[in-house]
């Protein structure tokens, strides 16, 4: 363990010791999940991470290099919510690495839209190179989508519970990899869309039975 690596253990530590800690970063709204050191991996795993209406829970990684993992959702884009992995410097060449995480959605009027892959190279070229997958189960292993395309987006219309898997290498300059969360009010349930539809048939019916009249007010037949 080097010296360096000991204080941002600690702080690691101790952050998740109070389940997090809000920090001002730019105005935004962010967590501090854990800091990660490779050979060795200082972030805790299933223990969840709360901000505002979502919830974070480390499941394994990551596996290569150092820097810190944050939860931000910043005020100015209130329905988006990122997760990053901001690496201490550059990641130097790499092998691949992997980090992998459930994202939940904890108010029930609300659902997942899409999820946003973007990463940096501080050489400016494509020689890093990284793959988002999203999964249905804890397994994963009931593939949602991927996407290696940086900006490249996933459709997660309806979701509330995802498992996340990003895998990572870098060819010699890989500064940060952000993952975007958009969310949108959850579909009506299926029991409220039978109930305004059958409403809706109700009201049919009884405009049927309302007697109808003319332009000059007489009864229809």
């Amino acid at each position: 363990m080097t010296a360096s690596f000991l204080p941002r253990l600690l702080l690691g530590a101790s952050l998740l010791t109070a389940g997090g800690i809000a920090l001002s970063a730019g105005g935004a709204k962010a967590m501090l999940v854990c800091s990660f050191d490779n050979p060795l991996t200082a972030c805790p795993t299933n223990i969840p991470i709360s901000l505002g209406d979502k919830k974070l829970t480390v499941k394994a990684g990551p596996t290569v290099g150092s820097g810190d993992v944050e939860f931000t959702n910043p005020p100015i884009t209130p329905h988006v919510y990122a997760v990053d992995m901001d690496f201490a410097g550059e990641l130097g060449v790499s092998s691949q690495g992997t980090f992998r995480y459930k994202l939940e959605v904890t108010d029930s009027s609300k659902s997942f839209h899409s999820a946003k892959l973007s990463w940096l190279d501080g050489t400016g070229a494509s020689v890093s190179s990284v793959t988002k997958s999203i999964f249905n189960d804890s397994g994963f292993s009931d593939l949602i989508g991927s996407t290696s395309t940086n900006a490249g987006t996933i459709n997660l219309l309806g979701k509330t519970t995802i498992w996340v898997e990003d895998t990572y290498t870098s060819g010699g300059a890989l500064d940060f990899v952000r993952n975007d969360y958009t969310q949108v009010p959850a579909p009506l349930p299926l029991l409220g869309a039978g109930a305004v539809f059958g409403a809706g048939r109700r009201l049919r019916r009884l405009s049927d039975r309302l007697p109808r009249r003319n332009a000059a007010g007489s009864t229809l037949a």
